[in-house]
């Protein structure tokens, strides 16, 4: 005997908010989304799909020019420019060295402009010591 149950449109509608005529896209949140990198964009383009059709009233996508590009040939309502977010995305990373190859897992890691800009190039790899930069 199963214990799952039939989730319906019934029952997701108890937990989708539906914007009123006195909301804005501030009033309803404003998402940063890091995700993606120049090799790999598509997972930018997906990543900023799915996170606009939860209802986010602004969606502030930060990552490489590239992938920037894609994202905007897709949702060009998404906003390229670094600024202030409401919500931000957590993530764990698998980071590879530059140098050696090397990859470690990085579970502290946070979606804004100032880590990808400041704290990643300036991580050394545990195997080799270097780091972005050399």
């Amino acid at each position: 005997m199963s214990t799952f149950a039939d989730w319906t449109a019934d029952d997701a509608r108890r937990y989708i908010a539906v914007p009123g005529p006195s909301d804005d896209k501030y009033s309803r949140g404003v998402l940063g989304v890091v995700t993606g990198s120049a090799e790999y964009p598509g997972a930018a383009v997906l990543g900023v799909d799915a996170a606009l059709h939860t209802g986010v009233g602004m969606l502030r996508y930060l990552g490489p020019q590239r992938a920037s590009d894609f994202v905007l040939q897709r949702r060009p309502e998404t906003v390229t420019a670094p600024g202030r977010v409401k919500h931000r995305a957590d993530f764990t990373a698998i980071m590879q060295c530059e140098h050696c190859g090397a990859e470690e897992k990085n579970n502290t890691g946070y979606h804004d402009h100032l880590y990808h800009t400041r704290v990643i190039p300036a991580m050394h790899c545990t195997a080799c010591g270097l780091n972005r930069d050399g």
